[in-house]
């Protein structure tokens, strides 16, 4: 678990070992009215949101339009994830999250998988109006293309380093140094 400035923790583990929900977590007006609303079992509906907005999470990986859906599968519970007080807390928490330098990364993620997408799907069509020369200079460019998106990635795992060391904040136990 991450105990870095800047970012919500939103869980904690209590002295029995057990995961709870912060109390930094609960002080964010619309996270606390997402615990009150689902605190019969707010766990699964708060894996959901930290899994979706967290740079940390597991499922970043993932392709945006398989990421929600895996995440669905994997927290179980009984919430409707289009319920608008759920979509107005993981907006926040994506704002909070926010850099420039973290929008241009996602963007460019979001690029990659476009053009990875319609190169597996595309049928190949040559002549003035066929897609064969644009996809010979995909093919060509790709490496620069993954080179500068790598520069992206890195500037954006610096900046989230750059949090984490943000106001000589120490790191928690259970962080690399």
């Amino acid at each position: 678990m991450n105990n870095i400035v800047g970012l919500v923790r939103i869980f904690d583990i209590d002295d029995n070992d057990e995961l709870i929900i912060s109390a930094e977590c609960r002080s964010i007006d619309i996270l606390e009215a997402v615990y009150q609303k689902y605190k019969s079992d707010p766990l699964p509906v708060f894996k959901y949101i930290n899994f979706l907005s967290n740079p940390y999470s597991p499922y970043n990986n993932y392709r945006e339009n398989e990421k929600e859906e895996a995440i669905l599968n994997d927290v179980g519970g009984s919430f409707l994830p289009d319920c608008n007080l759920i979509q107005e807390a993981i907006t926040r928490i994506n704002k909070l999250y926010e850099t420039p330098t973290k929008r241009f990364f996602e963007s460019n993620k979001v690029l990659a998988d476009r053009l990875t997408e319609y190169a597996r799907t595309a049928s190949i069509t040559a002549g003035n109006n066929g897609n064969l020369s644009g996809l010979q200079a995909q093919l060509k460019n790709s490496g620069e293309f993954m080179k500068a998106f790598k520069l992206v990635e890195n500037a954006y795992k610096e900046e989230l380093v750059t949090v984490v060391n943000r106001g000589n904040a120490e790191s928690g136990y259970d962080e690399d140094e």
